[in-house]
């Protein structure tokens, strides 16, 4: 899931999308969660 995400923000970059766009705080909010979820081992539970 990171490397999708990696590759979703290289796109976002790309063309531009303000950094301030709920496209982008929700990118931020879903590697956060990724991250945590490789840390503590736990999956990643979206409802």
């Amino acid at each position: 899931m990171q490397r999708e995400l990696v590759e979703v923000d290289g796109l976002l970059r790309k063309v531009n999308v303000p950094a301030q766009s709920e496209a982008v705080k929700c990118l931020e909010v879903l590697r956060e969660a990724a991250q945590q979820s490789i840390d503590s081992d736990l999956p990643i539970i979206v409802w």
